[in-house]
């Protein structure tokens, strides 16, 4: 008999201790797997509550910069090279806003003038004259046609395009302006 006391009381130790490891173990992993889900859980909805917040700001600050136009057809910029009828002139981006106290982001865009295509000097030096023109528009600076040659690296030039270039990395101008700045 007292061994099998003895046995029933191993047994009823055993049971206990397995008891005491099985819960343990089970409450370090689901303390584990529902930190991990919470953490996960908290990611997606911080990443959800961060895109609902950029596009609030974004919503507010095309208040006071409007997105850019979806057609753009003129550019303007500082002449880096000119290589035949192909002028090489740096904009500033076409698809990024410009944002007070940041510099604008720089392209390089190619411009082929063609044979037919003018090119003007636009003295920008005065201002513009009250001078009304025959629809009661007032009349804009004079232009004043160039050879190409005239054009040089620095100057300050306006090219138009007969099509959309907003993504273009190279175009055909139909007109180009060298614009004389004060």
């Amino acid at each position: 008999m007292k061994n099998y006391l003895k046995y029933v009381l191993i047994a009823v130790i055993a049971i206990t201790v397995g008891c005491a490891v099985g819960f343990g173990a089970g409450f370090w992993y689901g303390q584990k797997s529902g930190y991990e889900s919470g953490k996960q859980a908290g990611v997606e909805t911080g990443k959800q509550e961060s895109a609902q917040e950029v596009s609030e700001l974004n919503r507010a600050l095309e208040v006071f910069y409007p997105p850019l136009p979806e057609d753009i057809r003129s550019v303007s910029g500082e002449i880096k090279s000119i290589q035949g009828d192909v002028i090489e002139l740096e904009i500033s981006s076409l698809t990024e806003r410009i944002l007070p106290g940041k510099e604008p982001k720089k392209e390089i865009r190619k411009i082929t003038v063609g044979k037919d295509a003018p090119i003007v000097k636009v003295d920008l030096t005065m201002p513009p004259s009250p001078i009304i023109g025959p629809e009661g528009a007032p009349v804009g600076p004079e232009e004043k046609k160039i050879p190409l040659s005239d054009l040089k690296v620095g100057d300050t030039v306006t090219a138009e395009a007969a099509e959309n270039i907003k993504t273009k990395q190279e175009f055909n101008a139909v007109k180009v302006s060298l614009l004389v700045l004060p």
